[in-house]
């Protein structure tokens, strides 16, 4: 049994019922050559308990801990048999951070050794459940735990004196001798039913997702990084019983070989591979809406195999732009969706962005080198590594240059007396704020060239939000140097009313010992440097813990 977690942060919203999910996986199922699963509700509370145990303990993988609360079993058969399951050969999947069954389902599909699991030859039954919180770093679990009703069946059996070979230890009652005649025959049963060879994506497949993200653990290209959605072929044990690869390639729709890292049993540091399986990774990504060609040579059971299949990969429903280099403009039409493809030589993954605009612009990360995005106007977008996206507005002749185009700027900031001006010095890299001022709102995009700022509020972060309020603090990730002038009366936060637990608030006045509670712990980042402290000064922001 292989028991691996995935992680994943998942940025695709899709139908998320149980029943959509079941009929998506025997979907793929079925066109492999496999036969479909049914629903077993033993395993959906297991698969529940699971998902509940992960979030309400903030864990992650597929162990638990009996001192923890909601624990229901060690391993994952522990907790299916805890849930009433009679067998204890049985198998789990997990992803993380997914928004909907079919996604969750779709992300373990590019993860090689989970794909597997869903592609057993001798599984026939499934339960999956979620469990969801926003205080959760992944914000979900969704757990997939896959049995064998004809082993159940065989471990509900009652035997009576017998002679010759059997098994133990694999139902509920541990003692129970089954004979090995009849364990076989429950897992050859699927077996013999399934196809003798299958491969994913299978031929004629006309959605497979052109990437892999490299969050699978343990990792199986530990040395590869981002790369194309891996390409497998598993040979099904009860028909064939010695494999030997000759040639394994990948070719694009002008038949160039596609550079490709072959995994076998043989070089598979993690040795979740059976010698039965063999996949290819492409060294990079594939490409959206691409059809490409499989060719494989195999030695099965001393004869030779050719195995040749098809594929195409995922359609965008957007206009798609890839970014080749910093600092690139792009024409776009205004609130028009686009999927811009930023080049994997550029940044390997994108993990987080910002943004400076004057208008609206919405940005998404649609996967890891793919960005979904609209404006109505002019927009900068800043990601990892220094990288920046400038987006301007064209008619939609496209000849029209941004100059004619009506640019609507930020609001002025209306002007108060200068008898209190504060200049508030902002570092290149991380600093902790507030707004020095007492004023209702603060237009972000004020603060001139920044990577990221981060907004913590009633429990919940907040990514680049466009506006910022006088009293709250704030984290700005700033591209250099610079100093912000405000003018504006002073003011101190609200300290009498908080509710217990943490706090980032901010302080247009000097704070003191006298301002806070004595059991308040108080912490100020300045200069790259932590302190401990309730001496505040003006413009900082601090965290505060009530008790």
């Amino acid at each position: 049994m292989k028991k691996i977690a995935l992680s994943l942060i998942a940025t695709l919203a899709i139908a998320d019922t149980i029943q959509d999910g079941l009929s998506y996986l025997n979907s793929i199922r079925e066109n492999t050559g496999l036969n479909s699963l049914s629903l077993n509700s033993i395993l959906e509370t297991s698969s529940y308990n699971h998902s509940y145990y992960l979030i309400t303990n903030n864990e992650v993988g597929h162990y638990e801990s009996s001192v923890n609360s909601n624990f229901t079993g060690i391993t994952p058969s522990d907790r299916m048999v805890y849930s009433g399951y009679n067998n204890y050969n049985t198998s789990e999947n997990i992803a993380f951070g997914s928004e909907s069954y079919i996604h969750a389902i779709d992300s373990l599909m590019t993860a090689i050794y989970h794909r597997f699991g869903f592609l057993s030859f001798d599984i026939n039954e499934i339960g999956f459940e979620k469990y969801e919180d926003e205080s959760y770093y992944y914000k979900s679990v969704y757990t997939f735990n896959m049995g064998n009703t004809n082993l159940v069946d065989v471990c509900n059996s009652s035997y009576g004196e017998f002679t010759g070979k059997y098994y133990y230890d694999v139902c509920v009652d541990k003692e129970l001798k089954i004979p090995s005649e009849d364990y076989n025959n429950a897992l050859n049963t699927l077996k013999i039913s399934n196809s003798n060879i299958i491969t994913y994506p299978y031929d004629g497949e006309l959605n497979f997702n052109p990437v892999f993200d490299d969050t699978e653990s343990p990792d199986p290209t530990p040395n590869l990084g981002i790369s194309g959605n891996p390409i497998s072929i598993e040979f099904n044990d009860y028909y064939i019983k010695d494999v030997t690869l000759n040639s394994f390639k990948l070719y694009d729709s002008s038949d160039n070989e596609i550079e490709v890292k072959v995994l076998t049993s043989k070089n598979d540091t993690n040795e979740k591979l059976t010698a039965h399986q063999f996949v290819i990774f492409p060294i990079k990504r594939l490409n959206w809406n691409s059809n490409y060609r499989v060719k494989s040579n195999f030695m099965v059971d001393g004869e030779e195999l050719n195995k040749e299949f098809t594929f195409k990969t995922k359609s965008i429903n957007y206009p798609l732009i890839e970014v080749i280099q910093n600092n690139q403009t792009l024409n776009i039409e205004s609130n028009k969706e686009y999927a811009v493809s930023v080049n994997s030589s550029l940044i390997e993954k994108i993990e987080a962005l910002s943004t400076k605009f004057f208008g609206t612009c919405n940005v998404d990360i649609f996967d890891v080198n793919t960005l979904k995005i609209s404006a109505d106007n002019k927009c900068f977008i800043y990601l990892d590594n220094d990288i920046t996206i400038n987006l301007e507005i064209v008619a939609d002749d496209g000849l029209v240059a941004i100059e004619d185009v009506q640019i609507t700027l930020p609001p002025t900031i209306v002007e108060t007396p200068e008898t209190n001006i504060v200049n508030l010095n902002i570092n290149s890299g991380w600093n902790l704020l507030s707004i020095p001022v007492d004023t209702k709102s603060y237009d972000s995009s004020s603060f001139g060239e920044y990577k990221s700022i981060w907004m913590y509020f009633e429990g919940a972060w907040n990514l680049n939000p466009s506006m910022l309020n006088s009293g709250n603090g704030f984290w700005i990730n700033a591209s250099e140097d610079s100093t912000v002038k405000f003018q504006g009366d002073s003011y101190k936060p609200e300290l009498s009313n908080l509710s217990s637990g943490w706090h980032l608030l901010g302080t247009g006045d000097s704070l003191n010992e006298s301002n806070f509670e004595s059991d308040d712990i108080v912490w100020i980042y300045r200069d790259e440097v932590w302190s401990l402290t309730k001496d505040i000064n003006i413009g900082n922001g601090f965290w505060v813990k009530r008790k």
